[in-house]
């Protein structure tokens, strides 16, 4: 229960049952000093007025960048108080959440028994001393956890990584030549826009293609 509303109550004993403000106070638990003063509100007019003018010329601005633009116009209103302001005129920015990718088809991880059963694909990137981003794309054998090959470079799409393997099949660096449509070879793939069109454009080659 708020102030307020113990403030009514008090009157109101004090009005119906002729109580005093001491016996008022005690039984709905508020202090003769809160029933006797009411708050006073300032007049935020003029804080309403620049937000207003601000929120409809920066729609991009939340409270805090408006609080920073007020501090360097000379304004010196509490920044408790103009968020107080903000939030009763509603003007909270949306929060956009995160888009995820959804989980398509996972499958529990099994070790296999022999090489060039199951392959699984990664990706990872990092940046250069002058700032440019580059992305590695690592295949291992998941029977004896052998990196067969690492593809480095700033852009890596799905054709990119098709090549990759079919070289990789080709050329056997230590593996069989991949036998596509058996159903006995499976790529193991992080659930990530690469893998998915992977997925869909080599659905015919790849037999197995899990997402995890």
């Amino acid at each position: 229960m708020t102030v307020p509303e113990r403030r009514a109550l008090a009157e109101w004993g004090i009005k119906k049952h002729g109580l005093s403000q001491r016996q008022a106070g005690r039984v709905f638990q508020i202090s003769r000093c809160a029933l006797r003063c009411a708050a006073k509100r300032k007049d935020d007019s003029e804080i309403e007025s620049v937000l207003t003018r601000l929120a409809a010329e920066y729609k991009s601005w939340g409270c805090k960048k408006m609080i920073q633009w007020m501090r360097l116009e000379g304004h010196r209103w509490n920044h408790k108080r103009i968020r107080r302001v903000y939030r009763k005129m509603k003007l909270n920015l949306r929060v956009k959440p995160r888009k995820r990718v959804p989980s398509r088809n996972p499958k529990p991880l099994v070790a296999p028994e022999q090489p060039n059963v199951c392959w699984s694909i990664d990706f990872m990137s990092d940046s250069l001393t002058s700032g440019r981003r580059f992305r590695t794309l690592n295949i291992i054998d998941d029977f004896n956890r052998e990196a067969l090959w690492i593809e480095l470079d700033i852009s890596l799409p799905s054709k990119r990584i098709e090549r990759v393997l079919d070289r990789i099949a080709q050329e056997g660096l230590k593996v069989a030549k991949l036998t596509y449509g058996a159903g006995s070879r499976a790529i193991s793939a992080e659930n990530s826009p690469e893998s998915s069109r992977l997925a869909m454009q080599r659905g015919l080659s790849f037999t197995n293609i899990w997402q995890t």
